[in-house]
């Protein structure tokens, strides 16, 4: 699929222990707000990381694209939205950071595969139960789905 299945957006303040000592948003710690983002769309699925774990599956995240726009500053109000755009055979979501000073800061993509805890292996299909959800939240959503 490549049509925008969730939209969610979180506000978050960037904290000290995430700057470099310039006081920047370290590179590293990107990730760690798109995965704010990422867990609540994940939630509005009704499936999130306890859920994943419990249905005997995690997601590892197998590639991560941050494209850098504008620095971001420690104790900055942010905005993080992210979309969930392929659910077929892997999860990918985009993520754009956003501030009301200075507009667009940064934009990345995520992209998950499952993994079966039970054989220790990456999975080529999609575990029944997140099929469920994904079908239970169209429908009730009025979307269409073949």
């Amino acid at each position: 699929m490549s049509n925008i299945l969730i939209h969610t957006e979180v506000n978050e303040k960037v904290h000290f222990a995430d700057a470099d000592p310039m006081g920047v948003l370290y590179h590293g710690n990107y990730a760690r707000y798109f995965e704010l983002a990422r867990d609540k769309a994940l939630e509005t699925l009704n499936y999130s990381y306890l859920e994943m774990e419990k249905s005997g599956f995690l997601w590892p995240v197998v590639k991560l694209n941050t494209k850098f726009i504008k620095y971001i500053k420690y104790n900055q109000f942010i905005k993080i939205q992210c979309e969930l755009v392929e659910w077929e055979t892997k999860l990918v979501f985009n993520y754009r950071m956003y501030c009301v000073e200075k507009g667009l800061l940064a934009k990345g993509q995520t992209t998950q595969v499952p993994y079966c805890m039970k054989t220790n292996s990456l999975q080529y299909s999609f575990p029944d139960i997140f099929k469920e959800r994904i079908e239970k939240f169209i429908q009730e959503n009025g979307m269409y789905s073949c």
